[in-house]
Parts: C-alpha cells; structure tokens; sequence
C-alpha cells in the first residue's frame, strides 16, 4: 500500500441538464408514461496535493487534475389513480 494521500480542489463548476417527460393515458384512471433525463458537469482542471502520510513531505502541482461527470436516466411506467 502506497504512503501518499492525494487531493485535488477545483473551482466552482456549472451543472447542464435537461428533463423530458410524456404520459399517454389509456383510461381515466391508468397511464402509460416515459422520463427521461441528462445532467453533465464539467469540473474542468484543478490542482492536486500529495502529501506522505509517513514523512509529512507534501507538494502541490497547478492545473494537474481534471474531472467531467454525466449521467442518464430514463423510466418508463403504468400509473394508475384511485
């Protein structure tokens, strides 16, 4: 096992997302329905720490960490109402 912590700090970042949503019912009571969704944040590049956690030795690296994240989902459905 390795003696080195590292930490990376970024700034602020935005967050892009979009949502879809269509039902169709089949009755008064019942629905089909379909979500669907994407969100990205771009984090961009920050800087990182290394630090030995025996010795104490630490150094710090500008602009060496980078992090992009993105996600998607989708449901689909019967719903019903009482």
């Amino acid at each position: 096992m390795r003696d080195l912590r590292f930490t990376d700090s970024f700034d602020l970042a935005a967050v892009y997302g979009a949502n879809a949503a269509i039902a169709y019912n089949l009755t008064p009571n019942i629905s089909l329905y379909a979500n669907g969704a994407f969100e990205m944040t771009d984090f961009g590049t920050g800087d990182t720490h290394i630090r030995n956690t025996t010795t104490g030795a630490s150094a710090e690296f500008q602009d060496t960490a980078g992090a992009k994240f993105s996600t998607a989902s989708v449901s689909l459905g019967l719903k019903g109402k009482f």
